[in-house]
């Protein structure tokens, strides 16, 4: 019985299902795109040891010292590191002793990665990319790091301590190449170099930070780590409790993205699941009356209360399971382009074949679709519970005209909006000054309040502003125009949703990128191409979402179009209507959301210019002029995507030709 009744149910309600899965699939890829590049990231991060065990083992140079001042672990004798990894390798271990240097070839600033020496030998084929294996007093350098330094192949340098310049060996000659640096949507910080471990033990030894009297003249602490897999009675004692090495874990260091391009993923995933919502409410307030009707004769039928609640919940687990599947399948696709383009653009990097999907974030996005594929089920639900059973006998007067709440006062939201924004800039005002911490304290509170009130404060604005804008397109007198205008007015509270999302998501773009425009340092800006390419994305989903309404809005009000056409209205005149029911809310939630974003940021930079020096009033200029450009582009390209959309809806609306028959019933 709940296997009919869910596939009964399934296919009575498609067209719900079709946009909210549509939007569902979107949100859940663009959050596996983001996770499953974090989680590529962090295999990227951690330590390169496919080895089980690992320990530090220090020892002196040349015998202890003479100070009993100096406090360190336990010490080896020079030399025992190499003895302990042959004997642990005859026991059928893959033991190996790696020491790492601080030296860098002629270049006094850190590169961040040490040259390194492995005992008893390294795998060559897996580190060249170009040149020979080091030979005794030859090195091998990252590609990256040559090219930084300015040498090739063959060439002669000297060795210095990439800390305090300190000479370390001259003479030296490059061998070979190893692995560049990867830079772009993935880093990797190769090591700086290779060379032979008896070479490498003598550069950092030059270069030693610890360096004290010994019996027997200056001695050197010297450090290395041993690594193997499977058991070694030798080298078991090495694993105390100071010296003993954890593996780290790649799922240990994954974080779920906050900034950089997966950030921008991560945060596009959750606006994508609020704008499925809020198009779940609008669409599921069309088709709540059908779900009525369906349900209402299931119960005739015999079907009981708790095989619809079954059928309706396994409805929901459906839809997210999907959406999951799909969106971690379509964001490890993506993922995995993003890795072979940058592979091809860098050859020398060295950088995963397949992108890494870590358990931990399977699971985020699973949660994340099976989330919003509840509260999306809950949506026709919440609706069908504001239409009495009566609707499948008789005709009743239809949802997407009645009012389920009170509206808010804009007087209210006007107060509350005030107040918050008060606050805020209250807060940045008081920065600074002996009140540092609680005006921090209240700029926060001012700010989470904003966010909170954007939406409610879009919502409103964008339910008084449509009936406003049909108006004025219906006193030209065109019939498209004038059955716009009726649609729309009867339509206010499901378009209204469709314009708060294109608010939402057009302002985010908007604000965010003249943000950064302003506050961020150069580096850092997000080039031109990848911020065309975030604007036209939200504006993709705002005509996405305003599509989805409007359609399904029109399907369910077929019988009012078929009167109007009826009654004298042309097709290419209804398919302008159409178009211009989509047209409207995408532009009104544009220029409401862009309009908030512009006031925003440009309050925000009048805040900065006043209390920072740096900024004159030609710098505050210029950035306002920035921030005004950037969301002028941003309204142009909404426009763009509402024009176009719109003709796409009014060539896919289709002439009713059953109007002359509706004409005559009524």
């Amino acid at each position: 019985m709940i296997g009919t009744l869910l596939r009964e149910q399934l296919r009575a309600q498609r067209r719900f299902l079709a946009w909210t899965g549509t939007l569902l699939a979107v949100a859940t890829t663009l959050a596996a795109a983001a996770l499953v590049a974090a989680g590529t990231q962090a295999s990227l991060d951690v330590a390169a040891s496919a080895r089980e065990h690992r320990a530090w083992v220090q020892w002196w140079t040349n015998g202890e010292p003479l100070s009993d001042d100096i406090e360190v672990g336990d010490t080896v004798d020079p030399g025992d590191v190499e003895t302990l990894v042959d004997a642990a390798i005859a026991e059928g271990t893959n033991a190996v002793a790696t020491v790492e240097s601080s030296v860098t070839p002629t270049i006094t600033t850190s590169t961040g990665s040490p040259i390194v020496g492995i005992y008893p030998t390294q795998d060559w084929d897996t580190v060249l990319v170009a040149g020979d294996a080091p030979q005794a007093g030859e090195v091998v350098v990252s590609a990256s790091v040559a090219e930084t330094v300015g040498v090739a192949l063959g060439d002669v340098v000297d060795l210095v301590d990439a800390w305090d310049a300190d000479r370390a060996a001259t003479g030296v000659k490059v061998s070979g190449l190893s692995a560049a640096a990867a830079s772009g949507a993935f880093v990797t910080y190769p090591p700086t170099g290779y060379g032979n471990w008896n070479d490498v033990l003598e550069w950092d030894a030059a270069t030693g930070e610890v360096t004290v009297e010994g019996a027997n003249g200056a001695t050197t602490l010297a450090s290395a780590v041993v690594s193997w897999s499977g058991e070694s009675a030798t080298l078991a004692p090495l694993l105390t409790e100071e010296a003993s090495v954890a593996p780290v874990l790649a799922s240990e260091v994954f974080r779920v993205p906050l900034g950089g391009w997966s950030g921008a993923l991560w945060l596009a995933s959750l606006v994508v699941g609020v704008a499925a919502l809020a198009a779940g409410f609008a669409i599921g307030r069309s088709q709540a009356q059908a779900r009525v009707e369906w349900v209402a004769t299931a119960r005739v039928l015999g079907a009981r209360r708790g095989a619809l609640l079954a059928a309706s919940a396994l409805e929901a687990v459906a839809l997210g399971v999907t959406a999951s599947a799909l969106g971690l399948f379509l964001g490890w696709l993506a993922v995995a382009g993003v890795l072979a383009a940058q592979s091809a653009a860098q050859p020398l990097a060295t950088l995963p074949a397949t992108p890494t999907l870590l358990p931990v974030a399977a699971a985020l996005v699973c949660a994340l679709g099976l989330t919003l594929a509840a509260l999306t089920a809950l949506v026709p639900a919440f609706w069908a519970s504001r239409v009495p059973p009566s609707a499948a006998l008789k005709p009743v007067t239809p949802l997407a005209e009645q009012s389920v709440s009170r509206s808010v006062s804009p007087r209210w939201l006007a107060v509350l909006t005030g107040a918050a924004a008060g606050l805020a800039i209250t807060g940045r005002l008081l920065e600074g000054t002996t009140m540092n911490d609680a005006a921090l304290v209240i700029e926060w509170v001012g700010v989470v309040a904003l966010a909170v009130l954007v939406v409610p404060v879009l919502l409103e604005a964008s339910r008084r502003t449509l009936p406003r804008l049909a108006r004025y397109d219906e006193r030209s007198g065109e019939p498209w125009a004038i059955a716009a205008a009726d649609a729309i007015r009867s339509r206010t509270r499901q378009l209204a949703l469709a314009a708060m999302v294109t608010g939402l998501t057009m302002g985010v773009a908007a604000g965010g990128l003249a943000a950064t425009r302003l506050g961020a340092r150069q580096e850092d800006d997000p080039s031109w191409l990848s911020a065309v390419a975030i604007v036209l994305a939200a504006g993709a989903l705002s005509t996405l979402v305003a599509a989805a309404v409007v359609m399904t809005a029109r399907a369910a009000g077929r019988h009012d179009e078929g009167v109007r056409e009826a009654l004298g209205l042309s097709p290419a005149d209804a398919r302008r209507a159409a178009a211009a029911e989509l047209r409207l809310p995408v532009l009104a939630g544009a220029t409401l959301g862009i309009g908030l974003a512009w006031v925003a940021v440009a309050t925000t930079w009048t805040l900065v210019a006043a209390t920072e020096e740096t900024i004159g009033a030609s710098s505050w200029a210029s950035g306002l002029l920035t921030a005004s450009a950037v969301c002028a582009g941003c309204w142009l390209v909404a426009a763009c995507f509402a024009g176009g959309g719109g003709a796409l809806v009014g060539l896919a609306t289709p002439a009713h030709a059953d109007g002359e028959r509706v004409l005559a019933r009524q």
